[in-house]
């Protein structure tokens, strides 16, 4: 019978063992700070930040043009056509589009292909080389100066400020490089645009979207904040 004795020890480790696991046994419902939406209309008359909220901003489509759904807007009748061509991957002809260059772009964030792949496909549906394409969507030179300073003011009344991309982390680094100083009323505390956030988690970093829970749960994890006050900056 004494070997049927659980020791308190033995039970703290097995508690703590539970605790630890909870969040990833349901991820879905043990989300600590369920994310809230500010429109983009309401964050430059914001106040200080007495709450401790935390500000959640995407990176490309806001805070820098996306130059790939750019690209697919302006091609769009070739991209069509090809994905209903025998020549396109069966994934092509299965998804259609826009979904197909959609799942190629997650295929690269997540290295799950190569950038030779992944460029070849573009150069094949659209009729560009795919040096073309690759200057394009590694172009820098498309950042949002307005929404800058913007941001540049809510860390000024106390926000902390968080940047979610989905994209490969290597990739982004090059646009987190990106000098802010010839933007108009940039302070000299922010040199190039990582400097203006507190954090920046990419989908290559957790292997999934940037918009789910597991994505939520880490920032919530790197920013305290009461419950409630973690919001994602929406852009209509």
């Amino acid at each position: 019978m004494e070997s049927c004795k659980i020791t308190m020890p033995r039970i703290w480790l097995i508690l703590m063992a539970l605790i630890i696991s909870l969040p990833f046994l349901f991820p879905h419902t043990l989300c600590a700070y369920p994310k809230k939406t500010v429109e983009i209309n309401m964050i430059e008359n914001i106040p200080s930040n007495t709450t401790g909220t935390v500000l959640v901003f995407d990176c490309f489509g806001v805070v820098f043009e996306d130059k790939f759904k750019s690209f697919l807007q302006i091609n769009k009748e070739a991209l069509q056509r090809f994905v209903k061509t025998q020549d396109a991957p069966l994934k092509a002809r299965e998804l259609g589009f826009p979904a197909f260059y959609y799942h190629l772009a997650e295929q690269i964030d997540l290295n799950n292909i190569t950038d030779q792949v992944f460029y070849n496909i573009f150069a094949s549906a659209s009729g560009h080389s795919p040096e073309v394409i690759k200057a394009t969507f590694n172009d820098v030179n498309c950042l949002n100066k307005n929404l800058i300073k913007i941001i540049s003011r809510l860390k000024e009344k106390g926000y902390k400020v968080v940047l979610i991309a989905n994209a490969d982390r290597a990739f982004l680094q090059k646009f987190l490089e990106v000098n802010v100083q010839n933007a108009e009323g940039i302070s000299s505390n922010y040199q190039i645009v990582d400097d203006l956030f507190d954090l920046v988690r990419t989908s290559s970093d957790i292997r999934k979207n940037k918009h789910t829970p597991e994505m939520i749960k880490i920032i919530s994890w790197s920013c305290p904040c009461k419950t409630g006050h973690l919001s994602l900056v929406n852009f209509p």
